[in-house]
């Protein structure tokens, strides 16, 4: 799957889906001197626990880049907020994670 390769980007940071979250993209990404921003969703389950277990971690969280949005629909106020992290030392089989 090379599908981006088709563009020349510089200086650009990818970020895909959960269906891209894979070895072998973020390699190619980083191969072109990119970076990456991948969702991670049930299709690694073992990568999204080892992530859920790590963002329990409030001394951690608060260490990361985070973006909050507050939303009021249908007659409720939904909060989200966004974690990025870089720092993946914790993280098993990390060698296999291009940057």
């Amino acid at each position: 799957m090379r599908t981006f390769r088709a563009i020349k980007l510089k200086s650009c940071l990818i970020v895909a889906d959960a269906l891209h979250c894979q070895k072998e993209t973020a390699k190619m990404v980083v191969e072109d001197k990119e970076d990456y921003l991948f969702s991670v969703k049930d299709n690694q389950q073992t990568l999204k626990e080892e992530i859920e277990v790590y963002m329990q971690e409030e001394p951690l969280r608060k260490k990361m880049d985070t973006h909050t949005t507050v939303e009021k629909t249908s007659g409720r106020v939904e909060q989200r907020a966004g974690y990025t992290s870089s720092d993946i030392v914790w993280l098993f089989g990390r060698e296999g994670w291009k940057n």
